[in-house]
Parts: structure tokens; sequence; C-alpha cells
């Protein structure tokens, strides 16, 4: 952008200096075709540099646009990583929710506790089940009310640590 504005900057010197050259009266035809030709090669140095000027200028405008390009495609891509890691972050939490949902006894559905007469136990198949629900259940049909497995009282484990996390 500076250089942007250094190359404006000489341009507008460059058109000023051509204004200020003036032809002066000649006193002979001679001198009169040697101001012509002054004159116009003085021009042409001014239009090449002028040229060459909004060259670089033209250039150096095609350069910021790419950069600008660029650092908007980045910024893109950085908003699509940033969504790819929000939803990464989301499916992390869905399945850590899921794991809290250890402590519900899948036969009433209410939280087991920590201790007491509803304490969280497994059976042999690994299913969890709240103490008093579970051993209802098996004193009714022998078996695992999810999987049907067979199951006695004496299967039952109780699972600690509930304390500690506190699912």
């Amino acid at each position: 952008m500076n250089q942007m504005n250094e190359l404006l900057e000489e341009l507008q010197k460059l058109e000023n200096s051509r204004e200020q050259v003036h032809l002066e009266e000649p006193s002979s035809a001679n001198e009169t075709k040697r101001l012509i030709e002054l004159e116009l090669s003085r021009a042409q140095h001014f239009s090449s540099q002028r040229s060459s000027i909004l060259l670089n200028l033209q250039q150096e405008t095609d350069n910021f646009v790419a950069i600008r390009r660029e650092e908007i495609q980045q910024a893109e891509l950085d908003s699509m990583a940033l969504a790819d890691l929000c939803g990464q972050i989301r499916q992390i939490n869905q399945e850590l929710d899921r794991m809290y949902e250890v402590n519900d006894c899948p036969i009433c559905q209410e939280c087991c506790e920590v201790g007491g007469s509803h304490c969280l136990v497994s059976l042999r198949c690994g299913h969890l089940f709240g103490r008093n629900c579970i051993r209802n259940a098996i004193r009714k049909s022998k078996q695992c009310p999810i999987c049907l497995r067979g199951a006695r009282h004496s299967h039952m484990r109780r699972i600690y640590g509930l304390a500690h996390f506190p699912f």
C-alpha cells in the first residue's frame, strides 16, 4: 500500500514538472525546429515515465488484490476448521453425556444412589441396575431384563467409585 502511494506521488510530480516546461519565443526557424524536437523528446520521456509508473501501479494493485484474496481464502479455511472442531467437540460432549447415563436404572429410570438400597449393581453380563429393581426382577424371572441371560442374586456386584465419579 505504501509503494502504491509512492508511485502515485511520483506520477503527480511528473505531471507537475511537465506542466512547468514552456516554450520560449524562438528567435529563428532553426531554433523553433530545435525547441519542437526538444519538446517532443521531453514529451516522449514523460510519456514513457508515466507509462512505467502506471504499469508499476497496476502491478502493485494486482499484488494487493491477490494478497487480499489469499487472506480471505485463509479466513474461510480457518472458519471451516473452526466449524469442524466445534462439531468434534459437540460429538465428544454427546458421548460424555451418554457415559453419564450409567447411573440411571433401566428398569425404573431413576438415578441410582451412591449407597443404600438402590445403589448401582452389575450382573455377570455387565448390565447395570439399581439394586432393589434387579433383585425384584431376578426374583420374578431369574434372568437379566436386558439380554435375558440367566441371573441369580449371587451374580450381583456392587459398583463402587460413584462417590468419586458422580455420573
